[in-house]
C-alpha cells in the first residue's frame, strides 16, 4: 500500500541539528504513527513521503525554522499562577495543555506550552515549538502503512 492522505503511518525517525546533534528518535519509544495528510509533519517531508510504501527511506534538511516555523517571541507569556486550578503542578520544562480564548471572535483552542520559569506569583510559557529556528536534518523510514 501507499502512503496517500487519511493513510495511518508508523514511522522510524531521528531528527539532529546540522551539526549532527540528536534531537529526537523513535530508538526509545518506537515508531510513530501519523494520519497523513493532518500536517502534523513538515509540509517538505509529506512531500517526500507521499506514494511511498513500507521500507522507504528519505532524510531531508530544513532550514532554521522551516521544519518548526520560527521563533516568535510573542509566543512567551506570563501567566497568573491564580488562572491555573489548584491541583495543577508544573515543572520546569515540561509542556502543559493551556486553553486561549478569544473573546473577540467567541472561540477558544488548546496549545501545548512549555513551561519556562515558575515565578512566586505567575509562570511564564512558551508556545513555540522546543524545536523552532534551529535547522534540522530529519531521517525517517516507512515502517507500516494502513487506511485510515
Amino acid at each position: 500500500m501507499r502512503i496517500q492522505p487519511g493513510s495511518l503511518v508508523e514511522l522510524s525517525y531521528r531528527i539532529s541539528g546540522d551539526d549532527g546533534e540528536l534531537f529526537d528518535s523513535s530508538d526509545e519509544d518506537g515508531p510513530m504513527l501519523v494520519e497523513f495528510g493532518r500536517e502534523d509533519l513538515p509540509p517538505a517531508l509529506e512531500a517526500a513521503l507521499t506514494d511511498k510504501e513500507v521500507g522507504h527511506e528519505v532524510e531531508l534538511s530544513f532550514g532554521p525554522g522551516e521544519a518548526f516555523g520560527a521563533y516568535n517571541p510573542d509566543g512567551v507569556v506570563a501567566l497568573a499562577k491564580s488562572d491555573f486550578p489548584t491541583d495543577v503542578t508544573m515543572e520546569l520544562g515540561e509542556c502543559i495543555a493551556v486553553t486561549v480564548e478569544d473573546e473577540d471572535a467567541g472561540t477558544s483552542e488548546e496549545l501545548e506550552m512549555r513551561v519556562l520559569e515558575i515565578q512566586e506569583d505567575s509562570v511564564i510559557l512558551d508556545a513555540n515549538h522546543p524545536l523552532a529556528d534551529k535547522a534540522l536534518v530529519f531521517w525517517v523510514r516507512v515502517e507500516s502503512v494502513r487506511e485510515g
